[in-house]
């Protein structure tokens, strides 16, 4: 494992260390996924025992370290266009096999659910958690808005963590703000999903239980789903975007700047202190799908991702709104990415460069 392998993982622990502390501990329901998640687990043995190096060494420090060590891990990589691809490995076989209809994007609003316009205020849904065991991927906690819609199936997101952060608690302020608008989000607790495995076996627990009459969540779930997550999360997200019900997919801070083989819509959020700042546009500039690249001025790996602030928080509305586009046929969340590199986001401050590609 080369320096920059190394230090990104001791950046992400750094983070984990402060971020994970607050994260309760949950007793986990014992809802069962279906033999499908066993039959399709696929161990990412090369991520646990880089965690385990990692991880057996003596570290401390907070954020403030976790941002020193990204500044120094992207001045070691900045001759490389790309970040060492052993982090998450990928089967040549496995990117191209999902049958998803093209994603496509309402001209006006069709949408059902609560709610429209400011998407950097949470939405009009209260928001509930629920911890679950999905077959042998273990534990996830699922973030659903209240009350779920009679008439009105809400879209489901499957989301994977960063390396090393484990627990639904470090990234909760992204899905609690994705369900206050409708979206019902399901959240590995593993640290190493960089294989998609984790994003897939939560997409299908969700379509299960929407199916099963003695689920809370029975007719209540849209088979309209997305992929998310952050770093190597983000990375096991473009994997799994190949799942057939994916439409849409946001990947933050993951790219390696080659573009999914599918045909969900990208949004690809990343920043100017981002380990891998020129990924997202290297890979939606060579989308074939609607795409949108969007760099925070001042964003780092870490911090930007795990904590509220200012970029974070506009990370958190484009996310919301992304989703609300393409698995919602909400109009308006449409009109902040439409037009190119003269979409409306576009013209806001704030952005150190963000364009659309195929919208």
């Amino acid at each position: 494992m080369d320096y920059r392998t190394k230090s990104f993982l001791v950046a992400l622990l750094l983070a984990a260390s402060s971020a994970c502390s607050s994260d309760a501990q949950k007793s986990v329901d014992s809802d069962e996924i279906d033999k499908r998640a066993d039959d399709d687990e696929q161990p990412n043995d090369d991520a646990k025992e880089e965690d385990d190096e990692v991880a057996s060494g003596e570290l401390d420090g907070g954020i403030s370290g976790a941002r020193r060590m990204d500044a120094a891990i992207k001045d070691a990589s900045r001759p490389s266009a790309t970040l060492d691809a052993s982090i998450v490995p990928r089967d040549p076989g496995d990117a191209g096999s999902g049958t998803a209809d093209s994603a496509m994007a309402p001209e006006s609003s069709g949408k059902c659910l609560q709610g429209s316009g400011d998407y950097t205020k949470s939405g009009p849904y209260k928001v509930k958690q629920k911890q679950v065991t999905v077959g042998s991927k273990g534990a996830y906690t699922i973030f659903y808005p209240d009350p779920l819609e009679s008439a009105c199936p809400h879209p489901i997101v499957a989301w994977g963590n960063g390396t090393v952060i484990t627990g639904g608690g470090p990234y909760a302020h992204f899905h609690d703000h994705a369900a206050s608008w409708g979206i019902v989000t399901i959240s590995s607790h593993n640290s190493s999903v960089g294989d998609g495995s984790f994003h897939r076996a939560g997409i299908d627990y969700l379509l299960e239980q929407s199916g099963q009459s003695d689920s809370e969540f029975f007719n209540k779930l849209s088979p309209r789903a997305g992929v998310s997550g952050h770093s190597q999360g983000g990375a096991g997200g473009d994997r799994a975007s190949s799942h057939p019900n994916v439409q849409a997919n946001v990947n933050v801070q993951g790219s390696f700047g080659t573009p999914p083989m599918s045909k969900a819509a990208l949004l690809c959020l990343t920043g100017t202190e981002d380990i891998q700042p020129t990924g997202c546009p290297m890979a939606v500039r060579a989308a074939t799908v609607p795409a949108l690249s969007a760099s925070w001025d001042g964003a780092d790996h870490v911090a930007t991702t795990l904590r509220e602030g200012e970029g974070s928080e506009q990370y958190k509305r484009l996310y919301s709104a992304w989703f609300r586009c393409f698995l919602a046929d909400d109009g308006d969340a449409c009109e902040l990415f439409r037009g190119g590199a003269d979409c409306k986001v576009c013209k806001e401050p704030g952005w150190e460069e963000i364009f659309a590609n195929n919208y």
